[in-house]
C-alpha cells in the first residue's frame, strides 16, 4: 500500500462517530451500521487536549485514585464526537486525531518492545504502531 492509499484509508475514517469507549486501555469504538466496525486501541502514552490545555492524560487515567473520574470524563468528552482529521507521524509511530469541539487526542509511541496502538478501519484496514515506533498497515 502506498502513502496515497494509506491517506485514502485515513480519509475514510473522517466523520466517524465515537459511540463507545471501553475503559480497559482505553479502546475507542467508532460504529455506524453503514460503515462497519472501526476502533482505536490505545496501548501507549496519550493525552486529550482542548484549546492547548490537557484535559486528561495517560498517567492520571491509569492511576488508581483518579482512574474512574478520568474514565467518566473521557467518555463525556468524546462520545458523540466525530473525527475531523488524522495526522500520522510515520517516522516514529505517533498519531494525532482531531475531533469536533476542538478536541485533539495525541498518542505517543514510547516503547521499543511493545506495540503502541492499533487503528481499525473499513474493509479490514489496520494501521499498527509496531515496537520501536515503526508503522505498518494492511487492507
Amino acid at each position: 500500500m502506498s502513502n496515497i492509499q494509506l491517506q485514502s484509508q485515513l480519509d475514510l475514517l473522517k466523520g466517524s462517530l465515537v459511540t463507545e469507549i471501553n475503559p480497559l486501555n482505553p479502546i475507542i469504538i467508532f460504529n455506524e451500521e453503514a460503515d462497519g466496525f472501526k476502533s482505536l486501541v490505545i496501548e501507549s502514552a496519550w493525552r486529550l487536549t482542548k484549546d492547548q490545555e490537557i484535559l486528561i492524560g495517560y498517567y492520571e487515567y491509569n492511576h488508581e485514585q483518579t482512574k474512574q473520574l478520568c474514565i467518566n470524563n473521557f467518555k463525556e468528552y468524546l462520545i458523540g464526537k466525530r473525527i475531523l482529521n488524522i495526522d500520522l507521524n510515520e517516522i516514529i509511530g505517533d498519531i494525532s486525531i482531531k475531533f469536533e469541539g476542538d478536541l485533539k487526542l495525541e498518542l505517543f509511541h514510547t516503547s521499543s518492545m511493545f506495540e503502541g496502538w492499533q487503528l481499525y478501519g473499513e474493509n479490514g484496514f489496520l494501521l499498527l504502531s509496531l515496537p520501536g515506533g515503526r508503522i505498518t498497515y494492511t487492507e
